[in-house]
Formats: structure tokens, C-alpha cells, sequence
């Protein structure tokens, strides 16, 4: 299977290895290329560079979004049109914040009274 990473910074790259340690073909994004370049030669042959965060997700069956929360919105935003329509299992947020899947409304709870008591 091959697995899109995009961020390659602590988290990223710690990430990358792992899956690559078990076999796993990685596709890797980065802002900073250089960053990118220089784990895929860490990594060998399982990883190649992406031109890009689109070009990433290019064959991936999965993606890895390392990112800071600061960017993680626009980087949503830029690969949300590849990704409409697939399941995002595991999305995660700092603690308090919401991140919604991109073309995903916010749905209204559906009894906004009290909180249950008891």
C-alpha cells in the first residue's frame, strides 16, 4: 500500500519511518522541500518526493497530515477536491478545537436544550 505524508518535520518524519520500516511505499509533501529530500534518502527506495501536497495523494490509499494546526486548515482546504467523498478516519485536533473534513457541513446538534442531569 502506499501512503501519502505530508509534513516530513518531527512528527512527519517519525511517522514516515515507521511505515516505511514495515514495508509501507511513502509518497512525501513538505513545505520545506529540502526536508523532504533529505527523509526520503534516510529512507530509501520505499520513498519518493511529491511534487507537491495534490501530487502526494497521487496513487496513496492513505494520507498522513503532520502538520502544525496553524496550517492544517489551508492544507485541508488545497487537497480537499482528491479527497472528496473518502472516509477520514482518525482526524484529530488539538484539545478544545474542532477540524471538520473539508465539503463537510457542521451539523447542529439535534436537541440543543439542557445537558442531562443525573
Amino acid at each position: 500500500m502506499t501512503t501519502a505524508i505530508i509534513g516530513t518535520g518531527g512528527l512527519g518524519s517519525v511517522i514516515a519511518r515507521q511505515l516505511a520500516s514495515g514495508g509501507e511505499t511513502l509518497r512525501l509533501s513538505s513545505a520545506d522541500n529540502e526536508s523532504a529530500r533529505t527523509l526520503a534518502a534516510q529512507i530509501g527506495r520505499a520513498a519518493v518526493v511529491a511534487a507537491g501536497n495534490r501530487d502526494a495523494l497521487q496513487g496513496a490509499r492513505a494520507a498522513v497530515l503532520a502538520l502544525r494546526f496553524t496550517v492544517l486548515k489551508g492544507v485541508m482546504d488545497e487537497i480537499a477536491g482528491p479527497l472528496a467523498g473518502k472516509p477520514w478516519p482518525g482526524l484529530r485536533a488539538p484539545a478544545g478545537r474542532r477540524v471538520r473534513p473539508p465539503g463537510r457541513k457542521t451539523r447542529r446538534p439535534r436537541n440543543p436544550g439542557t445537558p442531562n442531569s443525573g
